[in-house]
């Protein structure tokens, strides 16, 4: 189950991690240039929020990528490690969440 206070605690940071801090003047959007984020893809940083789905499959094949996807439409995003703490937090009863910076 999703523990809503922890939930709007991460999207707050990381809304805060990509605009920035007004107390510090940190943030992606003040301390990278354009021209950097470009270089790396970063055209509009966003905040996403939604499914993510763990697995031991590397997607650098577009025909298993549209298989993902048609399986799990509403994944957000793909990872490889989270699955394992999340068990383990389960099994111990430990509140879990995870953040990716895609």
């Amino acid at each position: 189950p999703t523990n809503e206070r922890r939930r709007a605690m991460l999207l707050k940071a990381a809304q805060t991690f990509i605009d920035g801090d007004k107390s510090t003047g940190c943030g992606l959007n003040s301390n990278a240039t354009e021209h950097q984020r470009k270089k790396f893809n970063i055209v509009i940083p966003k905040v996403v929020t939604g499914l993510v789905a763990s697995g031991d499959k590397f997607f650098a094949n577009s025909a298993d990528l549209d298989e993902l996807r048609d399986a799990l439409p509403d994944c957000a995003c793909v990872e490889m490690e989270g699955a394992a703490v999340a068990q383990v937090c389960h099994e111990h009863v430990i509140p879990f969440s995870i953040v990716r910076i895609v």
